[in-house]
């Protein structure tokens, strides 16, 4: 949780990497170290912007990730590895990725990381990860997808 001082940006704004280094705080404080020490294994569906840096920086923190992807984000991510570039500091790593989200299940805590426009397919494509003890975490920009969500 940010300090009352560090406020989020307002919903709708487009949010940098930079910006979520700097709402969360350094890498091994807020949110992402508090999260690193959640039971896991951890889903990430999508390795853009938000997912791929949340993600990535539980799994430099020690947390089961595995990314969700599509297969050329797939074979780029193990071509390259999954890339940080940020104001907190830059990492590149290799990170566990899957086609399907049933592929390397269960998993505990999955974190919904789509395009607004695309959240309706990511809802079905996270489904077969899901199950009455996982927890499913939306990191969305916008207010729009609430009812959806509901």
């Amino acid at each position: 949780m940010p300090a009352p001082d560090r406020l989020p940006p307002p919903p709708g704004l487009p949010c940098a990497p930079e910006a979520v280094d700097d709402f969360l705080g350094t890498p091994t404080a807020g949110a992402v170290a508090t999260l690193a020490r959640a039971p896991g294994p951890f889903l990430i569906l999508g390795a853009g912007a938000i997912g791929g840096y949340v993600g990535g920086r539980l799994h430099q923190h020690g947390a089961d990730v595995t990314f969700l992807v599509r297969p050329a984000r797939q074979q780029a991510m193990q071509r390259d590895g999954l890339v940080i570039k940020s104001t907190k500091g830059d990492v590149v790593q290799k990170v566990k990725t899957v086609l399907k989200a049933g592929e390397d299940g269960p998993y505990d805590i999955v974190l919904l990381t789509p395009k607004a426009y695309d959240l309706d397919s990511a809802i079905e494509a996270i489904a077969p990860a899901v199950s009455a003890n996982t927890t499913v975490v939306p990191l969305l920009n916008g207010m729009r997808h609430l009812d959806v969500l509901d």
